[in-house]
Formats: C-alpha cells, sequence, structure tokens
C-alpha cells in the first residue's frame, strides 16, 4: 500500500479504502494474509478489526504502530516541523532524527562504510560528490516526508489510530486471527520489544511472538527473510518444526552481522590462527582440509569431536572460520541448560504459540546457539543428526571440560563409556579430531570450584549445580 505524501485521508478513511479494495480484489472465501510495518501493523489490526473485511485472514505485524501512545512523538513530531518545517535546516535535522532512531548501529556502519567507499573511490571529486549527496539527501526528505504530511500523519493516523486500537479493539480482533508479531529488540523509534509483550497478552494462544534481540526499527533489511519466516509460522505450518530435519541457517547479511558484532572483536583480541592436516599429511595454515563439503556430497556423516578449551572461549572462532572457509557449520550439540536460558560461552531459534527469539536481528547466548543449529545433547539427537549425514560437532567433555580447574589445563573430562563413537561408526561417520590450545594461557583463575565451594556462598552454588540437568546421564563427570 502506498500512500502519497499529499494523501489526506483520515484513519478511518483509509481503513475504508484498504477494507473495500480487499473486498473487490479476493474471494470472500479465501485466505489472506496482510503484512504490516510500523503504522502499516497498526493499519492491519484496524483491517482486521472491521467487520466489513470478507476473507479470513492471517496478520503479520513488524515493529507496529499500535505502541503509538506509549511515546512522546505525539508532541515531538509537530513541534519538529513547526519550528524548522520552512526552513532549509527542516529536512538535515528530520534525517538526522531518522537516522538516530530508525538503524541499528550495524545498519548506520553499514552504511556509512559503503557511501565512504563510494566517496573515496575518486578523491579529486569528493567535494563535488559530497555535495550532490547531501542535496540528494535533502530532496528526498522532502518529496517522502514533507513537514506537512509528518504533521498530519503522525496526528491524524498514528495517534488517532492507535486511540481506536484499545486493548479491548485488538484483543477482539486478533484473538480468533492467526497472528505473527516480529519486533526488534532495539528498536528506537518506538517500543517495540514491550509491544510485541503486549500484544502477546492481548492476542493469546493464536499469536506466535518473535523478537530480535539485535534488532532496529528498520527490521526488514536483508538480515531477515520475511517469507521464510512467515511459512515457518503457525500461519502455514500444522507440524512443529523439527530442529534435526528443518534446520536453515540465517540470510547471509545476518550471519555477516553476527559475525562482525561476536566474533571481530575477539578476533582482533585473540589474534587466532587455524590449521588443518591432509589425508596425505600435508599441513596448511586454514580448515580447507576438513572434509565437510565433500561428505555433504557424498551424503555421508562428519564428526568433529574437541576439546573445550577454557571457558569454551573458542567456540565462536570455530563455528565462524568453518562458515566463512567451508560455507557450511557443523551442528552443535549444547548443554541443556543453554536451551533454558542459560548458556556458557561465546552467543533467534524455535517459533511456538508463545514467544521466541531470533538472531537474524540477534543477540543472547541461546538464541545465538540455535540461529547456528545447535540442538540439545543427548544419544536420541546426536543418534538422529548421524541418521541425517549431518555435519556434527561434539565436546564429550562437556560443561565439565569448559570450567578447568587450577592445574588441569588441557586435561580431558571425557565419559568413560564415550557411547558416540559406537552411534559414528554405525553410520560410517568420518571422524575428524579438533584441538585447541591457548586459552588457559591467555586466563587467570581466581577461583576455582573446590574454593568457591568452600566459600560462604558454596551452599547456594551447591543447591544450584544440583537443579542443573546432567547432560551424561548416568555417566557422572570424573
Amino acid at each position: 500500500l502506498h500512500l502519497p505524501p499529499p494523501t489526506r485521508l483520515s484513519f478511518e478513511e483509509v481503513v475504508s479504502v484498504v477494507v473495500e479494495y480487499i473486498n473487490d480484489t479476493f474471494d470472500p472465501n479465501s485466505k489472506l494474509t496482510i503484512v504490516g510495518e510500523s503504522f502499516g501493523g497498526l493499519l492491519a489490526t484496524a483491517v482486521a478489526a472491521s467487520p466489513s473485511t470478507s476473507p479470513d485472514l492471517n496478520i503479520v505485524l513488524v515493529n507496529p504502530a499500535t505502541s503509538f501512545q506509549s511515546t512522546n512523538w505525539k508532541t515531538l513530531a509537530p513541534a519538529l516541523t513547526s519550528t524548522i518545517g520552512k526552513t532549509s535546516a527542516y529536512p538535515y535535522v528530520g534525517g538526522g532524527v531518522l537516522a538516530a532512531t530508525v538503524p541499528s548501529l550495524y545498519q548506520s556502519k553499514k552504511l556509512a562504510t559503503e557511501i565512504l567507499s563510494d566517496l573515496a573511490s575518486d578523491p579529486l571529486s569528493l567535494p563535488t560528490k559530497g555535495q550532490d549527496l547531501l542535496e540528494t539527501f535533502g530532496t528526498s526528505i522532502m518529496e517522502r516526508l514533507p513537514p506537512e504530511a509528518v504533521k498530519f500523519r503522525v496526528l491524524e493516523w498514528c495517534d488517532k489510530g492507535s486511540k481506536l486500537m484499545t486493548d479491548g479493539a485488538i484483543s477482539r480482533a486478533l484473538s480468533s486471527t492467526p497472528t505473527l508479531v516480529l519486533v526488534g529488540g532495539k528498536d528506537k523509534l518506538l517500543p517495540s520489544k514491550k509491544e510485541g509483550l503486549r500484544l502477546k497478552d492481548l492476542i493469546g494462544p493464536n499469536c506466535t511472538l518473535i523478537t530480535y534481540d539485535s534488532g532496529s526499527h528498520f527490521l526488514l533489511d536483508e538480515q531477515v527473510n520475511l517469507t521464510e519466516t512467515i511459512l515457518q509460522s503457525h500461519l502455514f505450518r500444522t507440524t512443529e518444526l523439527d530442529p534435526i530435519k528443518d534446520f536453515k541457517l540465517p540470510p547471509p547479511a545476518a550471519i555477516e552481522r553476527i559475525i562482525d558484532e561476536q566474533v571481530r572483536p575477539f578476533r582482533r583480541l585473540a589474534s587466532p590462527v587455524f590449521f588443518s592436516t591432509s589425508p596425505n599429511n600435508d599441513v596448511t595454515s586454514n580448515l580447507n582440509h576438513v572434509p565437510i563439503i565433500e561428505l555433504e556430497k557424498d551424503g555421508k556423516p562428519l564428526l568433529i569431536v574437541g576439546n573445550h578449551q577454557f571457558g569454551g572461549l573458542d567456540l565462536g572462532l570455530v563455528i565462524a572460520e568453518l562458515l566463512e572457509e567451508k560455507g557450511r557449520i557443523p551442528r552443535g550439540l549444547a548443554h541443556p541448560v543453554v536451551f533454558q536460558g542459560g548458556g556458557f560461552a561465546g552467543n533467534s531459534t524455535s517459533s511456538s504459540s508463545s514467544s521466541s527469539r531470533r538472531t537474524g536481528g540477534g543477540g543472547g547466548q541461546t538464541s545465538y546457539f540455535k540461529t547456528f543449529g545447535a540442538v540439545e545433547v543427548g544419544p536420541r539427537n546426536f543418534y538422529r543428526l548421524m541418521e541425517a549425514s549431518q555435519p556434527t560437532l561434539l565436546y564429550p567433555g562437556g560443561v565439565r571440560e569448559v570450567f578447568h580447574g587450577r592445574g588441569e589445563q588441557y586435561k580431558l573430562f571425557w565419559p568413560s563409556n564415550p557411547d558416540f563413537i559406537r552411534t559414528a561408526a554405525k553410520f560410517n561417520a568420518t571422524i575428524v579430531t579438533l584441538a585447541g590450545v591457548g586459552a588457559y594461557e591467555s586466563s587467570t583463575i581466581l577461583a576455582d570450584q573446590k574454593q568457591l565451594l568452600d566459600s560462604p556462598l558454596g551452599g547456594r552454588l551447591r543447591e544450584s549445580s544440583i537443579k542443573i540437568p546432567n547432560a551424561r546421564g548416568k555417566d557422572k563427570d570424573k
């Protein structure tokens, strides 16, 4: 739906236009999915609430402006347009406000890098290019967001529309309508993260909430595959996603952002070096000899077995290196506590009728583990991964190996009965060993497990540790 800046229809009239178009265009017995972003989310909610809408609807709300009454934009936007709306400063001040509230820091950095790269490509023309860029920017703002249009839309559409869409109106309209709500956890224009929770409570079981923790108000960039997200949601799926068979990597742009934010800073600190050995014992300073692609083509499973370094600090480095070199990642087997909102090291994905988190927009350890294919460690999941010929990464030492004590550097804490070897052999898996060193020398242990348990807080720590699931079943850590 495109509404040109001169449009001066009331909110109710805009709703009527959309409803009339839907009724005239689509079969009343059909199922129609409406996607609304920002103000469009508010409008989509009102369309669903209209008794005149004929087709059955699925509603997708993206950072919806149903939260408008929880903001100060009703006061700030008219003040901005009234004071400087007729001056030459308006497009630059207005553009500055948008730049500060709409994109995320990562999106802003990426755009700035692209602009500066273009300007620097021809240094002699830099003054001319810079002037042209500013003029184009100012003209674009004035054409698309003239001050009178901004003031009208804020007061007549966003303010009045959000007042009409009360809690009761939203609940009545959407409680029986399959609804998918996508919100950016770092939206600075609207309180979308909080609004997602509010809408989930109002709509109830028919609502799936997905929070992209690092997502901005500009959520639908190349990091989010909206079509795939909708098709995998409860709007179209009749069964739950299978974490083994249905796993897909996030879009390349989301992977690039996560590596940039989560891995690159650690790379600068640690300067990791990777080596791999060919079948002919040739050693190269990369991971080229990990046969993840070759075995995938042959339909055979790969099992990478490694040692956890202190703190598990190298996990993200290994995954990122394989992803960048091979375009593939092994499926990790993670401790159950990771899927309960905990985590050990490194840093969004299930879809349910309650709330789920994605890192396509990213953040939080649990979210990152799931986003990059981790499943809960256990014999059944390991068996299914081998059966599906999926590359798998296993750290048999588990949590105990993550938290080495004093004098335990590089000591292995593997189970006495490594059943995973028999399972891998059953499916003729190729086993590649992974050895990591360096993290222990880069860390200082102030207090190990024994010292902590002997401290005044020891009793509470023991109680907490008892509640943590044992990922190995009957085989206890030695």
